[in-house]
């Protein structure tokens, strides 16, 4: 039985929908030159140049699997690092715990707890500051039926905020 899609999934399908993607049809044409190769210990390693205007915006990407562990790391050529490491399906079934950071940006850092199973996907994110930000959001379904709930809670002002609800 599939899994419910989680409540992300069904706002970027209507976003994709109302403001275009590859996927609905939309397209954007720029001359990109990519290079991919794996290492024998399974490194991933993916460096891709696009072309916009007179210059080049390279991106360097590196990832690794193995077994429920998974990492990646993305240098985008403006002195950005985006740092992703990720256990999934080791403590629990459908259980997913990840981490991530955008250096030099260290209040970008957020961890993120994922739990999915057939009639229900949930995710609870953390911003890893000293006034976090926590995220939650839920789905559930059966047959063509999808409601899921998004909110959050913002520490620094005590407020709940972003909440609403979505149904397909």
């Amino acid at each position: 039985m599939p899994a419910v899609p989680s409540y992300g999934e069904v706002g970027k399908g209507v976003a994709d929908l109302f403001k275009g993607s590859a996927k609905s049809g939309a397209f954007q044409l720029d001359n990109k030159i990519t290079y991919s190769g794996v290492t024998s210990s399974g490194l991933n390693v993916t460096l891709t140049g696009v072309a916009a205007g007179q210059q080049i915006a390279p991106t360097l990407k590196a990832s690794y699997a193995q077994g429920a562990y998974a990492s990646d790391l993305t240098y985008d050529g403006s002195s950005r690092v985006a740092v992703n490491a990720s256990i999934a399906n080791l403590l629990l079934p459908g259980l997913k715990l990840s981490g991530s950071v955008a250096l030099p940006d260290t209040n970008s850092a957020r961890a993120s707890i994922d739990y999915a199973f057939p009639y229900l996907s949930t995710k609870a994110t953390v911003s890893l500051t000293n006034q976090p930000v926590v995220d939650l959001l839920a789905s559930t379904g059966y047959k063509d039926i999808i409601v899921g709930v998004d909110t959050g809670f913002d520490t620094a002002k005590s407020v709940v905020r972003g909440s609403g609800t979505q149904d397909r």
